[in-house]
């Protein structure tokens, strides 16, 4: 419960995106792999992106209304 004391208020408190690409693209390489060579990695990746997505899509929206 700590980490709720410290959100910041109005975003998830995730990391900001990295500026290097090539960390970037190694990851991504990387998930590709694991999703093709292990199956249920690949569809749990798919997974959280679409519930990221669909995380970020409904915050936009709150905010959105908010103006």
């Amino acid at each position: 419960m700590l980490w709720k004391v410290r959100k910041p208020k109005g975003s998830i408190g995730a990391l900001l995106r990295t500026k290097d690409k090539t960390i970037s693209r190694s990851v991504l390489v990387m998930m590709f792999i694991l999703g093709i060579l292990m199956p249920l990695v690949g569809i749990s990746i798919i997974a959280m992106l679409l519930i990221d997505r669909i995380i970020l899509a409904t915050m936009k929206i709150k905010s959105d209304t908010r103006s």
